[in-house]
């Protein structure tokens, strides 16, 4: 899931890139077609100059502003091309930040994952630990019931053992018991 979100986002990321480009792209287009207008203007200045200057001059003059023009327009294009360079260098190094953000993001990610992880192990560990403790002191405590239920049946045995060894004929000092109604073996409580 993380994983998916992460593509997501870099997806939104380059497609944001990807709309800056083409905007970018746009201004540069504009800012060609304005230095070819610029070109334009300037090629119309040297024809109204030619036509004001006569013969010989005006042909040196024409020449020295076509060599000119022709630097110019040598020189604007080399500009856009640094330009569409420049964008896409720009572009690049954008991207660049981006992934080195997006790793550092997964590398806590993957930290978070391996904290989580071992928190789990250990909670398992306690809890195997705890079961065992659990375990040994069911087993105490079910011996020592054991233990009681012997004792118990010892006391029971030998409490049942003095009580038919005890004579029961009256006492002398009880002269109102008759020895003749009162069985030898009976008791009173």
């Amino acid at each position: 899931m993380i994983m998916a979100e992460l593509v997501l986002a870099a997806r939104d990321l380059v497609e944001a890139d990807g709309a800056e480009v083409e905007r970018r792209l746009a201004e540069s287009a504009r800012k060609i077609e304005l230095q070819g207008s610029l070109v334009e203007v300037l090629e119309a200045e040297r024809m109204v100059l030619l036509a004001r200057v006569p013969g010989a001059a005006a042909e040196e003059e024409a020449r020295a502003v076509a060599a000119e023009l022709g630097y110019m327009r040598r020189r604007a294009a080399e500009l856009a091309r640094a330009v569409v360079k420049l964008r896409e260098d720009h572009r690049v190094c954008l991207l660049g930040r981006r992934i080195e953000c997006l790793q550092a993001q997964i590398y806590g990610l993957e930290r978070r994952n391996r904290e989580c992880f071992e928190a789990m192990a250990r909670r398992e560990k306690e809890k195997g630990e705890a079961r065992a403790e659990v375990d040994r002191l069911r087993d105490e405590n079910r011996r020592l019931r054991q233990e009681a239920a012997r004792a118990r049946r010892r006391w029971r045995r030998s409490w049942w053992e003095r009580v038919r060894r005890f004579d029961w004929a009256p006492a002398p000092s009880a002269p109102h018991v008759r020895e003749s109604k009162v069985p030898k073996n009976c008791f009173y409580i």
